[in-house]
């Protein structure tokens, strides 16, 4: 990320995926091609079309879970996360709300976080644990 680069937004679309549902878009913060394995805490709130409610927490977690692909038959999934100064040697904040839909019950969750080393990173990798997933991911950097 150029240094001049004060927080990047990412807007993510997600459309399908490989294998079953019910699978978490999970967020890591890379050196050159390195992944931080460690060191992610963050917490999160949802609340689902049917009323019920759910929280979500990493402590010193592997990764942070920023969105969701619930239902592999349809194009409603969605996520916008935000990660702050990912390139100073400050511990890198994010933010992220997203929506899903499972089987006709549909889901929001919002929530921040932070990654606890005091390390410059050059770039991130969304992921999904055991599969592929498909759709657009947009990179947006905002200056300071």
């Amino acid at each position: 990320f150029p240094v001049t680069i004060f927080q990047i937004a990412v807007p993510v679309y997600t459309s399908t995926t490989t294998g079953t549902a019910n699978r978490n878009i999970e967020l890591q913060l890379l050196s050159g091609t390195t992944p931080a394995t460690t060191s992610y805490y963050g917490a999160g709130t949802g609340l689902s079309s049917n009323g019920s409610s759910g929280n979500y927490n990493s402590n010193n977690g592997s990764n942070v879970i920023v969105g969701a692909i619930w239902d592999t038959q349809n194009d409603m999934n969605g996520s916008d996360i935000t990660i702050f100064k990912p390139f100073t040697t400050l511990r890198t904040n994010f933010t992220w709300a997203y929506f899903t839909n499972s089987a006709g019950t549909y889901y929001s969750n919002t929530g921040g976080g932070l990654h606890s080393a005091t390390t410059s990173y050059d770039g991130f990798r969304l992921s999904v644990s055991g599969t592929n997933f498909g759709g657009v991911v947009k990179v947006y950097g905002l200056q300071d």
